[in-house]
């Protein structure tokens, strides 16, 4: 891949190619406060890539697992971890009715919906996404790609191929769009257990394009030293105003969990390729004395009072979530912590599939979490998967959204009858709308990706199906499932369809029996119109030219004709039509021009007519307008013989009237006794391009080498009467000035076609008027068929 390099920066930081670690230096915790800790990154001028106009195709850029049939698992730190089950007593406090799949009002209709990265050679996926003003990026453990809103992957590439490290261990991925400052990151964590290595390696695009230049930074994330050095694992990833920032967990190298936590990150240092610093908090524990784990970064969509924000619940089951804020968090960095209570949770129990093999639902810790402001309200959504209450020995989804002040705004045990549903990410609204995504399967259901609308006014419908698994996941035992799915804003949209938005989400879902997959979805929130598209003009188009001639254009008009939210779109034309531009968005009330050309291809084309349409389709929902189109190739002949029947063959040959040049075909007026103008004739011989003609002409170029008046007539040969036709008659004034004239066949054309494609004509010169000399002469230049399919 050709590199594209920020040569102004790169001439400030030549001398810095490789910046060696600096060694991390830790504070005397604050009473009461965890541990910070600083790090320098190391940093590699040489890895920016730039991928602008760089489209590789999927199998060039990767081969997954040519030679391994079996997958090679993520590390499983969660085994052990999910503590005792607590047991509810009394009457259940969630009595919240069940998904009624079929029988409600059904979520909002799909929009976006294409197929994500598939199998690698890693599992599991741990699908991540984001989405900004016009891509859909997304990440599985050590692979990421980039999409159009349509589906089209535009790149992908493996996470060590991309890092220049072919050989690192990447796991883990986050994705991220930065809406506070219009930047792509993407996160993967990186382990060497050999040399007891840990870092986060976060890749920073320099625009809102991720088709650009990215940079990388290689961070630190080794805490602790000796019996309690520790790795980072389930490392989150969050934005803010001020912030970009990170949670994960730590674990031993020599086995067992040491702690949780936080990373903070300067946006200035980061999104200008600068030395950047990390600053760490460890030695995290609750309000309430129990540990920090599994902490979520969040997203802040509007400002927020803290900084940075971290929430976590308690893996093992409780009855409490931890909200943490940072104020000033390149500064003071003051940490705050508060416990809400949002009644009694406890670890789930594994999902069952029909064959009786199940799905590891992990433990309660909670999915990626979003803030916003909406309706007068600070609104964290996020969510965990518990032991369902109204349904014991099933998981459900126990949605939440805290106000990270300290209470509850409210909570939702979502379930369906007999099955397991687990796993629910948000993608948030500016309204406080919701589209949850989330896995559900039971002994009677194969796996399946499912999502749903969240009003303020709470649940308008039941969920409905993303994408159905076909088979069941493993024979036997527990299988390692996805310990997250993703949800984002169309962040496109909300620049451009204000107050409503596109919600995505990113799903696993069964691929084969030891194989998974991934899928990319969209929709609206309830009660708001998707866009719907309008082509004008409704007529198709037709062009004609000769073969090899083509050069011809027509204009059509995308509209965004209805609808409060945006609409991705694409052209599909024929080989030899084009369509500039081939796709993109429209928002409301806008519109694109889109001209539709021949391109060369057309004019690689035989003799003939081509028969296709220009599809336009709406790529949320599908839509189509289609318009016909036609491309008329038409074809001539030169002459492969002639024979001069009256007047004298003065010089030249047929090679003279195959070209327009200065070779002339000379043909003189015979001194006859008692016929005072006899004519010049000519018949020439030639093949035509095809057995039938809508139209045929013939046309031929020539001048008189002396003065007077003289007139031309042109006949074609009836292969059916076996006689020359009169088929076109012309009284034009000839002079010494070269002119090009044609005759056109009438009536049935396929009788100047004979056998073998053969075509004749014969044109005469006759003498009209005075000449100025007796013995008159003229020149032919050029002359053809032109034939029409």
């Amino acid at each position: 891949m050709k590199l594209r390099l920020l040569s102004a920066t790169l001439a400030i930081l030549a001398a810095h190619a490789v910046l060696a670690q600096t060694p991390s230096t830790q504070t005397p915790p604050r009473a009461g406060e965890p541990a910070i800790q600083t790090g320098r990154t190391e940093w590699d001028p040489k890895l920016i890539k730039g991928l602008k106009g760089v489209k590789p195709t999927f199998g060039s850029t990767f081969d997954f697992h040519p030679t391994t049939p079996t997958p090679v698992f993520e590390p499983n730190e969660e085994t052990g971890w999910k503590g005792p089950r607590l047991k509810l007593t009394g009457p259940a406090v969630f009595t919240n009715p069940p998904d009624q799949s079929g029988v409600n009002i059904q979520a909002e209709a799909l929009l976006g919906n294409f197929n994500g990265i598939g199998q690698t050679n890693l599992s599991p996926p741990d699908p991540a996404m984001s989405v900004g003003p016009s891509h859909v990026v997304v990440a599985v453990n050590a692979r990421w790609a980039i999409y159009d809103k349509c589906g089209n992957q535009i790149y992908a590439v493996n996470a060590g191929d991309f890092l220049g490290d072919p050989g690192g261990f990447y796991f883990d991925p986050k994705v991220a769009y930065d809406p506070w400052r219009g930047r792509w990151l993407v996160m993967w964590h990186y382990r060497n257990d050999a040399a007891q290595d840990s870092r986060l390696v976060l890749q920073v695009s320099d625009d809102n394009n991720p088709e650009g230049n990215w940079w990388w930074y290689r961070f630190n994330s080794n805490t602790g030293s000796g019996s309690t050095l520790a790795w980072c694992d389930y490392a989150d990833l969050g934005y803010g105003s001020s912030t970009v920032y990170a949670s994960g967990n730590q674990f031993r190298y020599s086995g067992g969990f040491q702690t949780a936590c936080f990373y903070t990150w300067n946006p200035t240092e980061i999104y200008n390729a600068q030395t950047a610093f990390t600053i760490k908090d460890t030695g995290l524990t609750n309000p309430d004395g129990s540990t920090c784990f599994g902490p979520r970064a969040v997203r802040h969509l509007n400002v927020y009072f803290g900084g940075a924000q971290f929430v976590n619940s308690r893996a093992g089951g409780g009855d409490k979530v931890t909200v943490w804020d940072i104020t000033d968090p390149l500064g003071a960095h003051t940490i705050a912590k508060r416990d809400i209570t949002v009644g009694t949770y406890a670890a789930p129990p594994d999902a069952r599939q029909p064959n009786s093999s199940l799905l590891d639902t992990i433990d309660s810790r909670l999915m990626p979490a979003t803030l916003v402001s909406a309706n007068s309200t600070w609104q964290l959504f996020t969510s965990l998967t518990r032991d369902n209450p109204s349904e014991p020995g099933n998981a459900s989804a126990f949605l939440l959204n805290l106000n990270p002040a300290g209470s509850v705004n409210w909570s939702w045990n979502f379930w369906a009858s007999g099955t397991s549903s687990w796993f629910a990410s948000p993608a948030v609204n500016y309204n406080g709308t919701c589209v949850w995504a989330f896995s559900r399967s039971g002994t009677s259901l194969q796996q399946q990706a499912r999502y749903v609308n969240y009003e303020p006014s709470g649940f308008p419908n039941s969920s409905s199906l993303h994408f159905q698994s076909t088979s069941n996941y493993g024979t036997s035992g527990v299988q390692r499932w996805g310990d997250y799915f993703a949800g984002d804003l169309d962040w496109g949209d909300f620049n451009n369809s204000a107050p409503s938005q596109k919600l995505w989400f990113y799903h696993q879902y069964v691929g084969g029996s030891s194989s998974w997959a991934t899928r990319v979805g969209s929709t609206v929130s309830a009660g708001v119109a998707p866009g719907v598209m309008s082509v004008t003009p409704g007529t198709g188009l037709t062009f004609t030219a000769f073969r090899g001639e083509f050069n011809n254009s027509t204009n059509y008009s995308v509209n965004h004709a209805s609808g409060q939210v945006g609409f991705a779109w694409e052209a599909s034309t024929p080989t030899w039509l084009s369509a500039t531009p081939n796709g993109g968005i429209q928002y409301p009330g806008s519109s694109r021009n889109v001209n539709v050309a021949t391109t060369a291809n057309a004019n690689t084309l035989a003799y003939g007519i081509y028969n296709s349409n220009v599809v336009f389709t709406n790529c949320d929902g599908g839509a189509t307008a289609t318009r016909s189109a036609r491309l008329i190739v038409k074809d001539r002949a030169l002459p492969s013989s002639i024979t001069v029947r009256l007047g004298r063959q003065q010089s030249g040959n047929v090679n003279s009237i195959r070209a327009r040049d200065t070779n002339y075909l000379v043909v003189c007026k015979f001194i006859v006794p008692n016929l005072v103008v006899p004519p010049v004739q000519v018949e020439i011989n030639g093949t035509a391009p095809g057995s039938s003609a809508s139209a045929l002409s013939f046309l031929i170029r020539g001048a008189m080498v002396n003065t007077g008046s003289f007139s031309q007539r042109l006949d074609m040969f009836n292969f059916v009467t076996n006689a020359f036709d009169v088929t076109d008659f012309r009284n034009d004034t000839w002079t010494t000035t070269f002119q090009e004239v044609t005759l056109n066949a009438t009536g049935s054309i396929g009788r100047y076609i004979g056998a073998g494609n053969a075509v004749r004509a014969r044109y005469q010169i006759r003498q009209t008027g005075p000449a100025s000399v007796n013995l008159w002469c003229n020149r032919t230049d050029y002359a053809e068929w032109q034939f029409t399919p």
